[in-house]
């Protein structure tokens, strides 16, 4: 599978990653999407959705291991293969709440 096309496809729906969409919780209709994806791509939209949800969890994890922490010295900063195509993720990702045992002083 193209990776670059799949990534240009799912560009095109805004409903697969802007959780503020309207129709962004309602799965059948996104799984007819997957399915349209798919077949433009020739292969199953369970399958496109699944590689697309490893580009997009790569894309996450490299953004965060860029972040560098305060007091920590800089590192060489490897870029992501395909960071340039996904830049128009970048309002649409939302780092989840840690939680912690520690109570605040």
């Amino acid at each position: 599978m193209n990776n670059e096309k799949l990534i240009e496809a799912v560009r095109e729906h805004e409903v697969l990653y802007d959780l503020s969409h309207s129709k962004y919780i309602d799965s059948t209709y996104k799984d007819t999407i997957w399915k349209a994806i798919g077949k433009d791509l020739q292969q199953e939209g369970q399958v496109c959705k699944t590689r697309w949800n490893n580009i997009r969890d790569n894309f996450r994890k490299s953004m965060r291991k860029n972040i560098t922490k305060s007091g920590q010295a800089a590192h060489k900063i490897k870029k992501y293969k395909y960071q340039d195509q996904l830049e128009f993720l970048k309002p649409h990702l939302q780092e989840r709440d840690t939680m912690t045992n520690l109570e605040n002083d």
